[in-house]
């Protein structure tokens, strides 16, 4: 059996067609993956943006979008024990 060059040729541009095609189909596949990926990723992120952009109970801001004003706590209650209390003194030890 002979093959021409013709021959030869049609079958080279027929594999080279399948391989083009079977590359791009499995590229395709990769970036529908990662698509959904960052789509899942952005909707997200977008979630945490938006929590993060309720206000905060013990800030509150002057209109300005670089001062932050932090409100004090109530002062603590006068009758429990705090590290600001004076030491006692301890009893001598004598023998």
């Amino acid at each position: 059996m002979r093959f021409t060059i013709r021959d030869l040729f049609l079958v080279t541009l027929i594999v080279a067609l399948a391989v083009g095609w079977w590359i791009a189909r499995t590229q395709n596949e990769k970036l529908h993956k990662k698509n959904t990926s960052l789509a899942k990723n952005a909707a997200e992120l977008e979630r945490r943006n938006k929590a993060l952009q309720t206000p905060l109970a013990p800030f509150r801001s002057n209109g300005d979008v670089r001062s932050v004003i932090i409100e004090e706590p109530p002062p603590p209650d006068d009758n429990l024990p705090n590290s600001s209390v004076p030491v006692q003194s301890r009893p001598s030890r004598e023998p």
